[in-house]
C-alpha cells in the first residue's frame, strides 16, 4: 500500500497556504506598519504591526477548540475542508483592505479582525493535517518519513511566500500596490483545496472508533481527564517548533533589514535559500527517526541546537552577506533534525479519540504563547537591553523546554 496523492496533495494545500500567508505578512511588516499604523517613531509601528500579527495568534486557541471538538467527535474530513476555506478568504481580503490615509482608524480595525479570522481558521489546519496524515500512512515502519511531510508542506509555502516576496521586490520595487497581489491568490488556491478535501475519505482509524461507537462524547473533557501528562508534554515538545519558527521566519527578515542594514532584495535571497533547504532537510530527520528512534534523535537535535545556536547567530548577525546566509543554512540544519519528526510523534502519543483536539489545542497554545508573541516580545526586549545576544538566549531558554518534556516523554 502506499499514501494516496489525495491526501497528500489535500494537506500540502492547506498547510502550504497557511504559511505562505504567514510570510506575506511578516515580510511585508514594513510596509504594513507604514500603511495602516503611521507613526515617526520606526519601533513603535513595528510593535502596532506585530501587535497585529500576534493578535491573529490569540483566536488560535478557539479554532483548535472548535476543529478539534469537529474532528474527534464528528468528521476528520469535514474539519479539513472548512479550515481551508476560513482561511483563504480573509488573506485575500488584506490584498483588497483600504489605507490608514484612505479610512482612518477603520483600517488597523478592519485589519485586526481579518487575522483574528484566519488565527480561527489556522487553529485546525496544520494541526487538523498532521493528524490526518499520520492515521493515513499505510507502512507505520516509515511513518517519522511519512511524517516529516507535514513540516515540509509548511517549508513549501514560505519559500512560495518568499518567492512573491522576492518577485515584488525585484521586478515590482516602484509599483505601490505590488505587495497587495501575492495575498489575492489565496483565495484560487484555496477553493481549490476544499474541492479535493471533499473528496477524501474518513481516516481508516477515525471510521474504526466511529463504526464501534466509540467517539469521545467530549473530547476536550477526556483530554484532560485522561491525557494531562500527554498534553503538557506535547506542550513541551511544540515549544521548540514554534520559538525558532518564529524568530527565524517571523521576526529576523524584518531585523536584518532595520537593524543589521541588508536590503530587501538580498534579504529575499537568504530567505528563498534557507526556506527551500527548510523543504528537504525534515526529511532527513525522518529517515534517522525510523532507523535509529525518535526519541534519541530529537534529544540529539535539541541538544545540538542548544549548544550551536549562539554561534550560528554570530555567523547570522555578520554584515556580511556570506556570512549571514552560511548561519541562515546552518540554523536550518540543526533545527529540522529536530522538527522534522515531532509532528508524528505528537500525533502517536495521543488516542485517536482525542487526537484531533489533544494536537491542536496543544499545538495552537504554544503558537500563541510562544509563537505569536515572539515577535513583539524580542522587539521590546532588543530595545530595552540594547544586545542582539538576547535571541540566541532566548532560543536557548526554548530549548531547555523541550529537553525536559524529551525526558518526561520516556515516561509516557
Amino acid at each position: 500500500m502506499r499514501l494516496s496523492p489525495k491526501v497528500v496533495v489535500s494537506g500540502v494545500i492547506g498547510n502550504t497556504l497557511e504559511n505562505y500567508d504567514y510570510v506575506l505578512y511578516a515580510n511585508f511588516a514594513v510596509i504594513i506598519s507604514k500603511m495602516f499604523f503611521p507613526a515617526g517613531d520606526l519601533y513603535t509601528s513595528l510593535i502596532a504591526t506585530f501587535g497585529v500579527f500576534a493578535a491573529g495568534f490569540l483566536t488560535r486557541p478557539i479554532g483548535a477548540l472548535i476543529f478539534g471538538h469537529i474532528g474527534d467527535k464528528y468528521s476528520r474530513k469535514t474539519a479539513l475542508s472548512f479550515s481551508i476555506m476560513l482561511m483563504s478568504f480573509p488573506t485575500s481580503l488584506i490584498g483588497l483592505l483600504p489605507t490608514y490615509s484612505e479610512i482612518g482608524i477603520l483600517a488597523p480595525i478592519a485589519l485586526v479582525i481579518i487575522r483574528m479570522m484566519q488565527g480561527i481558521s489556522i487553529g485546525g489546519e496544520t494541526s487538523g493535517f498532521m493528524t490526518y496524515l499520520m492515521e493515513s500512512v499505510p507502512n507505520q515502519k516509515r511513518k517519522h518519513l511519512f511524517g516529516a511531510i507535514a513540516l515540509s508542506s509548511t517549508a513549501l509555502g514560505i519559500f512560495l511566500g518568499f518567492v512573491a516576496v522576492f518577485i515584488c521586490n525585484f521586478y515590482f520595487a516602484d509599483v505601490e500596490y505590488a505587495w497587495r497581489i501575492p495575498f489575492l491568490i489565496s483565495l484560487p488556491v484555496g477553493i481549490v483545496g476544499f474541492y479535493i478535501r471533499s473528496k477524501l475519505d474518513e481516516t481508516p482509524e477515525f471510521q474504526k472508533l466511529k463504526s464501534k461507537n466509540l467517539l469521545a462524547k467530549s473530547p476536550f473533557l477526556e483530554l484532560f481527564k485522561e491525557h494531562k501528562t500527554r498534553f503538557f508534554v506535547i506542550c513541551g515538545l511544540f515549544v521548540s517548533i514554534s520559538v525558532p519558527f518564529y524568530i527565524f521566519f517571523g521576526f529576523l527578515a524584518t531585523f536584518l533589514t532595520k537593524v543589521i542594514g541588508y536590503n530587501q532584495l538580498q534579504v529575499s535571497q537568504i530567505y528563498l535559500a534557507s526556506s527551500f533547504a527548510f523543504i528537504i532537510l525534515p526529511f532527513l530527520s525522518g529517515f534517522l527517526s525510523d532507523r535509529f528512534g525518535v526519541g534519541k534523535v530529537l534529544l540529539f537535535a535539541i541538544l545540538a541546537f542548544a549548544v550551536l545556536v549562539m554561534p550560528i547567530f554570530s555567523l547570522i548577525l555578520q554584515p556580511d552577506f556570506a556570512l549571514t546566509l552560511s548561519g541562515c543554512l546552518l540554523f536550518i540544519f540543526v533545527i529540522t533534525l529536530y522538527q522534522g519528526s515531532v509532528p508524528s510523534l505528537v500525533t502517536q502519543i495521543f488516542p485517536t479519540e482525542v487526537r484531533a483536539i489533544g494536537t491542536a489545542l496543544s499545538f495552537n497554545m504554544i503558537s500563541v504563547i510562544f509563537g505569536g508573541f515572539t515577535p513583539l516580545v524580542l522587539t521590546w526586549l532588543l530595545k530595552t537591553t540594547e544586545t542582539n545576544a538576547i535571541i540566541p538566549a532566548y532560543l536557548i531558554f526554548s530549548s531547555l523546554i523541550s529537553i525536559t518534556a524529551l525526558i518526561f516523554f520516556k515516561e509516557i
